[in-house]
């Protein structure tokens, strides 16, 4: 047992790795203390984090935050809502109308830490690699706004035949990125033929939190996602591809989108067409904290995601990158008054800024807690000090008190 006193305060070294209980992991855990920590019942404990230590182990693409849905054809979509009740001439297994050959492609990323471009590229190569498997079990078709005049030339021109009396072309949607520094923005354009026209359009979906923020897209607040009864296209972030044939509409202007300078089929830019734009600034650090909360202590904190009391006794912003470790000593350190209660175990619970708990890959961490005691009804175990107190510690510094002492002689006349 140890007891504290005023002038014996003490620190519990607390390692992960030293956890007890079957199905801990490094993100939730109990420390089982040997010598349980008390105080005499007229006065209080408070446990105050001194440091910690943390490794940046946790991925950017993780088991949560992995998978992307793609999908083309759709009625739902602005542009091609107004042609998808035309009938289709060759048709496939019984498919009439153009509303019949909407696709839904999913795809998986690998799990890790990327850069935005190294991010792109992992999107670009899945995306291609899931629509070919799909391509393979039923072609993608891509249709033309008519079966001739001027939009029907327009979309053959926008697809690179140099003729052609069909109303709609076949072609596997392949992706090509750009990342713009200087915006910090990405752009994720269709490569293929079909992807060049206007109903060429597809959406790119997630309900990746991390993800839509790496990719700059429109998001909804944290405490919105946590919020019951929403249905999956709030908590879902959904962008519909813009092309160039569209400049007037969506609030576009005539010569970029998003900051983004629109590229058409006259130009000597390849990348026109359908493409997804980062409405904000890329981020794939967006939820980069670790909170620390120790569970069975009382309240100490407000969250402002879950509205209410918590038990945060720090927040440990990772500085460094992936791969490496944070050590953190906070200069203002978060404080628990824990009462006179007997403190025989920790419960401690890691987790990112929305409260999910942290997947640390099995990498371990390690803090400290100081307890101190106080006299209840005091901030200190010491009186407040009195009025003339600062006035009588100014009057005993050694200057004051040595003044004369401290005075430089003067030098003697010469010829004396």
């Amino acid at each position: 047992m140890v007891k504290l006193s005023l002038d014996r305060p003490y620190t519990v070294h607390a390692r992960s790795m030293d956890r007890s209980g079957d199905g801990s992991t490094p993100s939730r855990y109990k420390l089982i203390l040997r010598d349980p920590i008390r105080c005499d019942d007229d006065k209080y404990m408070v446990a105050t984090l001194v440091s910690a230590t943390v490794p940046s182990s946790f991925y950017l693409v993780d088991a949560r935050n992995r998978t992307l849905t793609l999908r083309f054809n759709q009625p739902d979509f602005p542009e091609y809502a107004k042609y998808a009740d035309i009938a289709v001439t060759a048709a496939l297994s019984g498919k009439t109308t153009r509303a019949d050959y909407a696709r839904t492609v999913n795809v998986t990323l690998k799990q890790g830490n990327y850069s935005i471009e190294e991010l792109m590229a992992e999107i670009k190569t899945k995306c291609n690699a899931a629509c070919a498997t799909a391509h393979a079990s039923e072609a993608f078709r891509t249709f033309k706004r008519s079966a001739s005049g001027t939009l029907f030339d327009e979309d053959t021109s926008d697809a690179g035949e140099a003729s052609s009396t069909t109303a709609h072309v076949v072609s596997q949607p392949a992706f090509g990125f750009t990342y713009d520094k200087a915006l910090n923005k990405m752009r994720l354009h269709r490569t293929d033929s079909g992807g060049k026209m206007l109903l060429g359009q597809f959406q790119l979906r997630t309900n990746s939190t991390k993800l839509i923020h790496a990719l700059g897209f429109t998001h909804v607040t944290a405490l919105t996602l946590k919020q019951l009864g929403l249905s999956s296209s709030v908590r879902t972030s959904d962008t519909i591809s813009w092309h160039y044939r569209m400049v007037g509409s969506s609030g576009s202007t005539e010569t970029e989108y998003n900051g983004f300078e629109i590229a058409t089929a006259s130009t000597t830019d390849t990348s026109y067409g359908n493409a997804v734009y980062s409405a904000n600034c890329v981020n794939v650090y967006a939820n980069d904290s670790v909170f620390l909360h120790i569970v069975n202590f009382p309240a100490n904190a407000f969250t402002t995601l879950a509205q209410a009391s918590s038990t945060v006794l720090g927040v440990i912003p990772m500085y460094a990158g992936a791969g490496s470790e944070t050590f953190h000593a906070p200069s203002e350190p978060t404080s628990c008054n824990i009462g006179s209660m007997l403190v025989s175990e920790i419960d401690v619970r890691l987790t990112d800024a929305e409260g999910l708990e942290i997947d640390f890959q099995g990498l371990e961490h390690e803090f400290q807690l100081r307890f101190q005691v106080y006299e209840k009804g005091t901030g200190a175990h010491f009186r407040p000090p009195d009025t003339s107190f600062r006035e009588r510690n100014a009057a005993h510094q050694f200057a004051n008190v040595h003044a004369a002492a401290m005075e430089r002689a003067a030098a003697p006349r010469r010829g004396f």
